[in-house]
């Protein structure tokens, strides 16, 4: 539909009555779910820093209720309001201040918004209402007719054109009411006028107040005997409450050190070995070499040059291998000529952890169990081949630096908190981390099965030798402090 249409035969002029206002009532409409205030009467204001004047003549006039425009210069009167329950915690907004603020620009600006089936009217010049068009409309057809009389009114100029309406054709702009009227400011909002008596009315409220405090000052004078009777009860409560926090905080520090390990399991290292395998073993003249992978920076395959060159290399498409790039340890007097050039594997890199998917201390399993099935696992792997695997002990988790004087304040602290009858939280699980390695012929890398509470760090893959190896570290973590419960 044409922005410029007139309206339908035996449309006519729009009704005054209910839909504009008549009387100070304006209406209020429901846009975007914001309940708007659709014609309100407009007046200037001489000074915006101070409405106080208009504010008390609005009053004395009868309006109850009062908008401002962005800068002040216009006060949006009401007496009552028509379809608006009193709810507080819906209030009421006004539609032109939303409209000034966050549509209007400069010129003449007409503005149709359906109401669901009402269209509210909103005439606006250099960004303010044009007195007589803050209407609510009774159809389209009506709001249309406005339209043109808003048209006629200004021959020589432009009239902007803008519209929300639900299932109907397009009128100018498309405007987005969850744009214009969602969450809108607390300036817009349709506030009361308080009545000229609220000084005397203040006056009475803080003499209440007054004697309400001084009642509670009795009070509390006379439940003085009584709070010195509960003030030892109070003390251990503090206590006990304190001891609580610091048990909340031992916990979550527990997670978060947890949290930031890694990714348990064998996903990473699976990751890194079907992009270890889809690597060819050599690349425009130039020989794989060697395969760092790490858990936090992916991998990077070393290459030596055979006879290719950097030209052939580089010109390689980029995919899975990104680009080649020279070590950056290389010393002032090394040859460039014969320097390696390394690529990363982009489909190594370390994914963000989902939730539920980290390290979580009351899925560990007790420390003898964990060595017993990872560390017979190491012990098989060296029995079958030429393997090296180690497994060092470790310092809990919860306190790394302090070690077995933790341990020991711990404990002093769990037996004075029995000794004084005081049922604490339950203390954060011993989490022990213990650092293991393995070194082995390319054989028995994919026979590696990792179980969920053990972390694989770092892989490194030679391929210079005639004798394919990997160096394969990590940490294992589970309950209980080393050497106390195996």
């Amino acid at each position: 539909m044409d922005a410029r249409s007139t309206p339908p035969a035996g449309a006519g002029e729009p009704d005054p009555t209910p839909h504009s206002p008549a009387g100070g009532t304006a209406r209020v409409v429901e846009v975007a779910g914001m309940r708007l205030a659709v014609g309100l009467e407009w007046h200037p204001v001489a000074r915006p820093e101070d409405p106080g004047p208009e504010l008390r003549q609005a009053r004395v006039a009868g309006h109850r209720l009062v908008a401002r425009l962005p800068d002040g210069a216009l006060l949006g009167l009401a007496r009552t309001l028509d379809g608006a329950p009193r709810l507080p915690w819906r209030p009421v907004y006004c539609a032109v201040g939303l409209l000034v603020a966050r549509f209007a620009e400069r010129g003449v600006e007409a503005c149709l918004i359906d109401a669901g089936g009402p269209v509210a009217f909103i005439g606006l010049m250099e960004r303010r209402p044009v007195p007589g068009f803050d209407r609510l409309l009774p159809d389209l057809h009506a709001a249309l007719a406005v339209l043109q009389e808003f048209r006629d009114m200004h021959p020589d100029q432009e009239v902007r054109v803008a519209g929300h309406l639900t299932g109907r054709d397009r009128i100018g702009e498309t405007l987005s009411p969850e744009l214009l009227f969602g969450q809108p400011d607390g300036d817009w909002r349709l506030r009361p006028l308080l009545p000229t008596r609220w000084p005397a009315a203040l006056a009475a409220a803080l003499a209440a107040l007054g004697l309400m405090a001084g009642f509670a000052l009795w009070w509390r004078h006379e439940r003085a005997i009584e709070r010195d009777m509960v003030a030892a009860a109070r003390e251990t409560a503090a206590t006990a409450s304190a001891r609580a926090q610091a048990g909340a905080e031992r916990t979550r520090q527990l997670a978060e050190r947890l949290r930031q390990a890694g990714r348990p399991g064998a996903s990473s290292l699976d990751r890194w070995r079907a992009a270890i395998a889809a690597l060819p073993l050599t690349r425009a003249g130039w020989t794989l070499q060697q395969v760092d992978c790490d858990r936090l920076l992916g991998c990077v395959a070393t290459w030596a040059r055979h006879h290719g060159s950097f030209e052939t290399l580089d010109a390689l498409p980029s995919g899975a291998i990104g680009p080649p790039w020279m070590p950056a340890d290389l010393a002032v007097g090394d040859d460039l000529l014969a320097a390696s050039m390394r690529t990363s594997l982009v489909d190594t890199l370390e994914l963000p952890l989902r939730p539920g998917e980290a390290l979580s201390a009351a899925r560990l399993p007790p420390l003898r169990l964990a060595v017993n099935v990872w560390g017979s696992h190491l012990q098989d792997l060296a029995t079958a081949g030429s393997a090296e695997a180690t497994l060092l002990p470790g310092v809990p988790l919860d306190a790394p630096e302090a070690g077995a004087a933790a341990n020991v304040a711990g404990a002093a602290s769990a037996a004075g908190g029995a000794k004084a009858g005081v049922d604490g939280p339950a203390a954060p699980r011993r989490i022990v981390r213990m650092s293991w390695r393995l070194k082995d012929g390319v054989w028995s890398l994919p026979l590696l099965q990792v179980p969920p509470y053990v972390v694989v760090e770092t892989l490194t893959l030679n391929f210079a030798s005639s004798h394919i190896s990997y160096d394969l570290s990590g940490s294992l973590f589970a309950q209980g402090a080393h050497g106390a419960h195996y």
